[in-house]
């Protein structure tokens, strides 16, 4: 988000910042908070939901390394949260004083494009993936989701879930079982999991199918 900036511009955002481990579960805001701070997240996951009527949990985001934790950019001096954000797991933040950070965005044309940009990047990439998420079956949803996290694009590939199988499951807006069901859809084109890691015998074969039109395992 701030690579565009110089070198003196970014010091003199980070004299007002510090660093954070927290454990997971660690509830970074909820609805009606004033947010005090502008977080980055430099290792782990912070996921961003609401909670319907009747307590269920919706993951609206889930925030990777080097991305900003999403929070309302309007009304900088009132503005309060509609989402949960929560830590996934052991998370590293780098916290800066958000008061200050829209003074110096105020001073400075190009801090306030980037951070702006920043956002309207993660707003879109959410936006493509709700859209390409309507419109797959969940067996592909899931290929898709794996091909992302593969690093190499023939051979075997043994991917690590970055969080618990149930989050994943909430990201897709299905239930566990449903996604137990699509892992054993894939097992069909010999992909097997074990805990937290998934084992691909030939990433070129999972490429395939997340690529048909109608994908004819079941």
């Amino acid at each position: 988000m701030f690579s565009a900036l110089s070198r003196a511009d970014i010091d003199r955002i980070l004299i007002h910042s510090s660093v954070a481990v927290l454990p997971r579960g660690t509830i970074l805001f909820h609805p009606g908070d004033r947010i005090r701070s502008f977080d980055m997240v430099l290792s782990g996951h912070v996921k961003i939901y609401r909670l319907s009527p009747d307590g269920n949990e919706a993951v609206v985001h889930i925030i990777s390394e080097n991305e900003p934790v999403l929070f309302n950019l309007s009304a900088p001096a009132t503005n309060n949260e509609t989402d949960y954000a929560e830590t996934t797991g052991q998370t590293c933040l780098l916290r800066i004083d958000k008061p200050y950070l829209f003074k110096c965005m105020a001073e400075n044309v190009e801090l306030a494009l980037s951070v702006l940009h920043g956002f309207a990047h993660q707003i879109l990439d959410m936006e493509d993936e709700i859209l390409r998420m309507k419109s797959m079956v969940l067996s592909r949803k899931l290929a898709h989701f794996l091909l992302s996290r593969c690093s190499r694009s023939s051979g075997p590939e043994i991917v690590f879930l970055p969080y618990e199988k149930t989050l994943l499951a909430n990201k897709f807006g299905v239930t566990r079982e449903s996604l137990s069901r699509a892992f054993q859809v894939l097992k069909q084109i010999n992909i097997t999991t074990c805990h937290n890691h998934v084992r691909i015998d030939e990433v070129r074969q999972l490429y395939r199918y997340s690529r048909l039109q109608t994908p004819n395992l079941r």
